[in-house]
């Protein structure tokens, strides 16, 4: 199942990358917090990069890296290899652990800080529990456990801060009347975006209108677009919403001017032979004759039109 998971991880991370470097197929990328970009094979080691590249191979210390571009075979190969890794540290670890007495504080303090860079959590835990079993007091394994000394005890950290009426949220420990601040907060930040881009909308909308060549058209959009000024209490928009309005005044007024028109209404019919087909005749003496004849296309318009006022051949 994890596999599974991780292949549709993979390839969803190929489709975003969109081919991190075009042409090479399986080729993996690597941004250092330096400014240097390798490419290359990256064989993942743990907490380093392998890049093997045409004249050798690097080691790079993954802290190095600010970016890494891996190709979906890279990833798979890589996912294996950390499979492998988990697998024998997991022999390792039961090895280690048979060879340690059970009272050994200091040897099983040891064996969990080697079993958290080997990332195995579960025998990390383990480890620290026989170390209160054998150590009920002691500091360093309570506190890796999430316990809080309160009055002399070890109490463990979510139930003491629960009796203090505080509750986890996000990774914070909270009181509920704070975490409710925060849920109001956002849904007002939400809101008003919400509220803001349906007002830029109607901003847009308005602005198209005052640039129409209907007068009418004009007029209500300089309205509407005065209205949510006001309404928001957006200075400084009326003056220009009005120095937009009698530049398009102007504009289609010098329109008409130059080229006086009528509006009317039409029923237009009206046929096309632009376009012109072979056609063979019988054959005559000479041979065959093709000639070329029209295609006659026929087109109906019914509507609004403006035409030159004054009428003109």
């Amino acid at each position: 199942m994890l596999k599974k998971v991780f292949i549709l991880s993979a390839l969803l991370l190929l489709f975003a990358s969109a081919f991190a470097v075009a042409g090479e197929k399986d080729a993996d990328t690597l941004y250092l917090k330096s400014g240097t970009v390798l490419k290359g094979k990256a064989i993942d080691d743990d907490e380093f990069f392998i890049v093997e590249l045409k004249n050798g191979k690097v080691k790079i210390s993954k802290e190095e890296v600010a970016k890494a571009e891996l190709s979906v075979k890279t990833m798979l190969e890589n996912e294996d290899l950390r499979e492998q890794r988990r697998q024998t540290a997991e022999k390792e670890f039961d090895e280690k652990l048979k060879a340690l007495s059970q009272n050994d504080v200091a040897a099983l303090l040891e064996l969990s800080q080697w079993c958290e860079k080997k990332h195995l959590d579960a025998q990390k835990i383990e480890c620290l529990k026989k170390v209160i079993a054998a150590d009920p007091d002691n500091e360093p394994a309570r506190k890796a456990l999430g316990y809080v000394r309160v009055d002399g005890k070890w109490i463990a950290e979510d139930v003491y801060m629960k009796s203090l009426g505080f509750e986890k949220f996000e990774g914070r420990w909270l009181k509920p009347g704070e975490i409710e601040d925060i849920k109001k907060a956002r849904e007002t930040e939400k809101k008003q975006k919400a509220y803001y881009m349906q007002l830029q909308k109607e901003a847009g909308k308005a602005v198209q209108s005052i640039a129409s060549p209907d007068p009418k058209r004009r007029e209500k959009g300089l309205a509407v677009l005065v209205k949510l000024a006001k309404d928001n209490n957006i200075p400084d928009v009326e003056n220009q919403a009005n120095e937009l309005k009698q530049y398009y005044d102007a504009y289609w007024e010098q329109i008409a001017i130059e080229q006086p028109s009528v509006t009317m209404e039409t029923n237009i019919s009206f046929i096309s032979n632009t376009r012109l087909r072979n056609v063979n005749i019988l054959p005559g003496p000479g041979g065959n004759t093709i000639i070329q004849l029209p295609t006659i296309e026929k087109f109906n318009y019914a509507g609004t039109v403006k035409v030159p006022a004054g009428g003109g051949r």
